[in-house]
């Protein structure tokens, strides 16, 4: 026997399980904002070496995949590059130009992910 049910009990479903994903994507964001104000304390103490520069690439995937920032992942992102350069740390420019790929691709700027994208499969490993 099939059981089919009532628009009264669909409604309910409905309604259930959209309060169930708005409890978790809350919850998950809190999370989230956690984890990104843990890496901030930890950058405040950290000297300037390739440490700092892989911090900043978390901080910038943070921003832009778990939060959707694009403009304070941006913001990282020019420190990333900055200090690769200042340290002439090769790695850390080339993960720059793809965390700018990711980071430019919420941000919706399709020219300068296909670019960043471009630069950083350049690389000779």
């Amino acid at each position: 026997m099939l059981l089919i049910p009532t628009p009264k009990v669909m409604k309910t479903v409905k309604i259930m399980l959209l309060l169930c994903v708005c409890v978790l994507s809350v919850r998950l964001n809190a999370q989230e904002k956690e984890k990104l104000d843990s890496l901030l304390t930890v950058l405040k103490s950290m000297p300037s070496d390739t440490a700092k520069v892989n911090l900043y690439g978390q901080i910038c995937r943070a921003y832009t995949i778990d939060l959707g920032d694009f403009e304070l992942a941006n913001t990282y992102l020019d420190s990333v590059k900055i200090l690769s350069n200042r340290l002439r740390y090769e790695n850390g420019r080339i993960h720059s130009f793809f965390l700018g790929s990711t980071t430019f691709c919420v941000g919706r700027l399709f020219e300068m992910t296909v670019k960043h994208l471009k630069i950083s499969s350049l690389c000779p490993y």
